[in-house]
């Protein structure tokens, strides 16, 4: 086998190079974040498309070249489910993709890689093979198959559904997570403006395997990110698991009082269910619309006690601003599993504002529960030792 070094395969090889470094550190750090061993894997992929690139790039003869195609194709093949892999978990999606889902998700894979490497028998990858023009660096011109767009499609699907998701974590990050994302959405944006050359009938290079390198280039963005950004060392939670998994209830209302989201604790405190979105407050529960505070009070957050037949909640209620975030976050739990700092000396309790309190005082602050005062037979026998409980005083 012949290998002619030329500026098109010298490109590719270093593309390779590129990638092989983000890949050692991507598979270093994969443990780190939900995802990192999928991305770890994408790089692993990516390497050997580039570095198959790259020796395609440089061998002579058609039936050489064709067969590190071939070879490339382990690592086209692998890219894009596992980008949309590591794209759902990094996002918080990971239960979406199913055992049922993932088998789909790398059924069409397969197949192609299948097809690619028994292409001669069928044509369905690749219909013909011809040398670029005189002087464009050895590069061969491949036609295309009717399964070759099946894949490009495929692809494409995937890699948009994997950034959607990308995306939809971005909106609800604080700004240092959102240029984590940022980093990812670049990079998966990079090996599709170069699918997009490498089709265009003005590619100024025909033949050139551009969509590796696009992914080369990538892999140095997120090689940056994982130095500048700590890719992989602090990642986002999804906002829906965090809520979801919180043991207080959260109420959010509009700013004429309905319900726009609540989540499963406040449901099962307040014994509603998900059907009370889009209602009135007032109308699921009134009690509820009674203490939420109107607009003269004037007061960012109020807290108050709900007495419910299965029990006392505490609720505090957080004003969410003017315009178009206008509205009130109530949040509420329960009164008895609310842990009550004390004093181990006095048993004065801690309010919420740091003021020490009597126990009864604070309880009944709280709880609408008033104390009748008396004394125990321990304590009476302590105070009063001449005092026999049950016989009268006693005799001196």
């Amino acid at each position: 086998m012949t290998f002619v070094w030329t500026t098109a395969a010298a490109a590719l090889l270093t593309a390779s190079l590129v990638s092989s470094v983000t890949a050692a550190e991507a598979w270093r750090l994969r443990s780190r974040s939900p995802g990192g061993g999928f991305f770890a894997a994408m790089m692993i992929s990516i390497v050997t498309w580039c570095l198959a690139a790259g020796l395609e790039a440089a061998a002579v003869g058609v039936p050489a070249k064709v067969l590190f195609s071939k070879i490339g194709y382990l690592g086209i093949c692998s890219v894009a489910p596992l980008f949309m892999s590591f794209a759902f978990s990094y996002g918080g999606k990971r239960h979406i993709l199913t055992p049922l889902l993932t088998v789909l998700v790398w059924l069409l894979p397969v197949v192609t890689l299948v097809l690619a490497l028994t292409n001669e028998w069928h044509h369905l990858i690749w219909t013909a093979f011809t040398s670029a023009q005189q002087g464009s660096g050895n590069l061969l011109l491949y036609g295309h198959g009717p399964w070759y767009w099946v894949w490009v499609f495929y692809a494409a699907a995937a890699t948009c559904a994997g950034t959607a998701v990308l995306v939809q974590s971005a909106l609800g990050c604080k700004p240092f997570f959102l240029r984590q994302t940022l980093v990812f959405l670049a990079g998966a944006a990079l090996p599709w403006i170069g699918t997009a050359v490498y089709l265009s009938p003005a590619n100024p290079f025909p033949g050139l395997d551009f969509p590796s390198i696009g992914f080369a280039v990538a892999g140095g963005f997120l090689l940056v990110g994982m130095a500048k950004f700590r890719l992989f060392d602090i990642v986002p939670v999804a906002r829906a698991d965090l809520v979801e998994s919180m043991s207080e209830g959260l109420i959010v209302l509009d700013s004429v009082n309905r319900i726009v989201d609540l989540n499963a604790a406040a449901q099962a405190m307040l014994r509603i269910d998900a059907t009370a979105i889009g209602r009135p407050v007032g109308e699921v529960l009134r009690m509820l619309y009674d203490i939420i505070p109107g607009e003269r009070v004037g007061a960012a957050v109020a807290r108050t006690q709900l007495n419910l037949p299965s029990g006392a909640l505490d609720c505090v209620i957080t004003s969410l601003g003017k315009g178009l975030g206008a509205g009130h976050l109530l949040t509420v739990r329960d009164s008895v599993s609310a842990l009550l700092p004390m004093c181990a000396s006095c048993k004065k309790v801690r309010d919420e504002a740091g003021a020490w309190q009597d126990l009864d005082d604070y309880v009944e602050a709280h709880t609408g529960l008033r104390f009748s005062h008396g004394l125990c037979d321990q304590c009476i026998a302590r105070l009063y030792p001449e005092v026999d409980m049950g016989r009268g005083p006693k005799s001196s």
